[in-house]
């Protein structure tokens, strides 16, 4: 890599987590209650389990919502050309969005009825007391 290259990722790096850097000490209070995420929640013993539970089942969600829109994208690129290609690839489009669909789904699906118990991790981490 060429001395100017590196400078120039350096400078721009500085700039962008410089205001990171600077305001990240700052408090911010929240001033409306979102759900559980301005209370104060005390962390028991299977926190990092509930944590793993709820990235999967975002996980699941995410994917779900964007094999709905690929959908949305291919029926929308298959039905306004007029080519065989442009066809091919809306279609092309619409069938990985309904495999990564079908994966994604059955995944939890799969994991759910052999055991429910796959899916609800408990890490039996004791939490900390004061003495």
């Amino acid at each position: 890599m060429k001395n100017g290259t590196f400078i120039k990722i350096f400078v721009t790096l500085f700039i962008v987590l410089l205001p990171a850097v600077l305001f990240g000490a700052v408090e911010y209070t929240v001033l409306a209650p979102l759900g559980n995420f301005g209370s104060t929640q005390v962390v028991g013993e299977n926190y990092l389990g509930d944590y793993l539970n709820n990235v999967y089942m975002l996980g699941v969600a995410l994917c779900s919502a964007l094999a709905v829109l690929m959908i949305i994208i291919g029926g929308v690129q298959w039905s306004s050309s007029d080519s065989w290609t442009g066809k091919k690839e809306g279609s092309a489009r619409i069938q990985a969005a309904l495999l990564g669909l079908v994966i994604a789904l059955g995944s939890y699906v799969l994991l759910n009825t052999v055991n429910p118990n796959l899916l609800n991790t408990r890490i039996g981490i004791p939490s900390i007391t004061n003495n």
